[in-house]
């Protein structure tokens, strides 16, 4: 596709996305307030209509690299920076890499192959090999607030977070009931977890916990001192 031709249509596409109602706006938007809340408000604009246009001239970047042969993708990649010592320290190990999406993952993919192989997931794969995994370490924050409270929610939490960021069900504990298992499946046996839970909690998450094999090994408050967070392991 001639470079012009390309620019025109990303042009076209970030005009669209910056006037009219869509997803990929109003995410840009919220992130930008968050990053730079002291901004004023015509830059934080200005600086979320720039993001978009970007978004969209990377994304008719993206398809040459779907179409174009794998050593001119290559060639892209012209400073590396810390890869000896990633090499050194993954040698012969899994390693699990976690990339920006649109296009990072496509570009780094190709370049990595020519050293090691590279399987890219979206997701977790519903397959033995990948559910077989444990872990070290797991940090869990799921939503934990009751339902009939995220209407009286500070706004800082509430104009921003979407409701399934932060709706735990009639009680507040719906997530846990699905994660505490998953969390036991994958955490090794001598592994920890640390997960967060709302105000007034423990009394109700610690019994999940046990019914899922693990145990609360330790609490930890915030700074009004309420506890905020569990650290979890295997039942000895």
């Amino acid at each position: 596709m001639p470079h012009f031709v390309k620019h025109l249509l990303a042009k076209v596409i970030s005009l669209y996305l910056i006037y009219f109602p869509n997803q990929s706006a109003r995410i840009t938007r919220k992130n930008i307030q968050l990053a730079y809340p002291l901004m004023p408000k015509h830059q934080q604009h200005q600086l979320s209509n720039d993001s978009i246009e970007e978004l969209s001239q990377k994304f008719f970047d993206l398809l040459t690299t779907w179409v174009k042969p794998v050593a001119d993708s290559r060639e892209r990649v012209t400073i590396v920076r810390g890869f000896s010592e990633f090499q050194q320290t993954t040698d012969g190990q899994p390693t699990l890499i976690l990339l920006p999406h649109l296009g990072n993952w496509e570009l780094f993919g190709l370049w990595l192959t020519q050293y090691r192989p590279y399987t890219a997931m979206f997701r977790p794969l519903r397959v033995p090999e990948i559910s077989a995994f444990s872990f070290d370490l797991v940090i869990s924050n799921p939503p934990y607030i009751p339902r009939h409270e995220i209407a009286v929610l500070a706004p800082e939490v509430a104009s921003f977070d979407p409701v399934r960021a932060l709706d735990g069900g009639g009680d507040g504990l719906a997530s846990w009931r699905q994660v505490m298992p998953a969390i036991a499946r994958h955490l090794a046996s001598s592994g920890q977890a640390f997960v967060e839970i709302g105000a007034g909690q423990a009394p109700q998450v610690t019994p999940i916990a046990a019914a899922a094999g693990l145990q609360v090994t330790d609490m930890h408050a915030d700074l009004g001192g309420i506890v905020r967070c569990l650290t979890l392991s295997h039942v000895s």
